[in-house]
């Protein structure tokens, strides 16, 4: 036998194995064209084969009955994942239905008959109980426009928000949160607050990007040494004083009192004095 021959029976052999690996992970179109290449394959090394290893009546034997195992396998498997994607689209129609019990019934069967589905399941099953979530009630409260807060108030059908893709729990939400929307000011101030506090050094207390800003202005940036900073959120900005020290021109040490505008993200939009 020839190196050609030898890589022929090489390629068919590799193509075979590719082909029932790739078909047991469910890549069923690149698993079918591997398959058809090594059918194709056989005829021409067929001949080399039987030369060189004349197999017996038994190993062929063997060899087919592992092939057939292997392909009935493969295609059980194939069901099996069919029928709990089933089972996974038939809660989805549900959900749209506005069933819920019959829903999770499916989520169960599909999770039961075929657990490769069971992270699909589970993020469906996860959305049908967000409602019970207080932080994501308190993050969708406060995401709300002034307006869409009126409709939630008034007449929550008004409100065109989509949640999730399934209206009988958007409705849960909405209703959810008119019953939690007297906290909205509450949650909305902590979040500003937390938010804002973040904009300040954990080591030194000193606003970020206003220290960033004032070591540019300095004739020795170097010499920087914050003492004490405060903020007031005035809603539509944060208003930060920065007390610190720095040597002048001259090379002495003197302190500054910096009161600057701050946008919620931290930037310093102005210096509104500086002493």
């Amino acid at each position: 036998m020839n190196n050609t021959q030898k890589a022929q029976i090489a390629g068919v052999i590799l193509s075979a194995i590719l082909a029932i690996a790739w078909l047991s992970r469910g890549v069923y179109v690149g698993g079918c064209l591997l398959t058809l290449t090594t059918i194709l394959l056989i005829p021409k090394v067929y001949p080399s084969l039987i030369k060189t290893w004349k197999p017996s009546i038994a190993i062929v034997a063997r060899s087919l009955i592992f092939i057939l195992a292997m392909t009935f396998g493969i295609s059980a498997d194939i069901k099996v994942g069919n029928k709990g994607l089933a089972y996974i689209a038939k809660a989805h129609q549900s959900l749209k239905d506005g069933d819920i019990a019959k829903a999770k019934v499916f989520l169960n069967q599909s999770k039961t008959i075929a657990p490769f589905v069971k992270d699909s399941a589970e993020k469906i099953e996860a959305l049908i109980v967000i409602d019970n979530s207080e932080e994501y009630i308190k993050k969708q409260l406060i995401s709300l426009s002034d307006d869409q807060f009126t409709q939630l108030m008034t007449n929550q059908s008004q409100l065109q928000v989509d949640f999730t893709p399934y209206k009988i729990i958007n409705d849960r939400i909405k209703q959810k949160m008119k019953e939690k929307s007297q906290y909205r000011f509450d949650y909305a101030k902590k979040l500003r607050k937390k938010v804002i506090e973040a904009q300040f050094s954990i080591w030194d207390g000193s606003h970020v990007k206003l220290t960033k800003h004032i070591k540019s202005k300095m004739n020795d940036p170097d010499s920087f040494k914050h003492v004490s900073s405060s903020w007031v959120d005035m809603i539509k900005h944060v208003k930060v004083q920065t007390i610190f020290r720095g040597k002048n021109s001259f090379g002495g040490i003197v302190t500054h009192t910096v009161v600057a505008k701050v946008s919620f993200e931290g930037d310093v939009l102005e210096i509104i004095s500086f002493k």
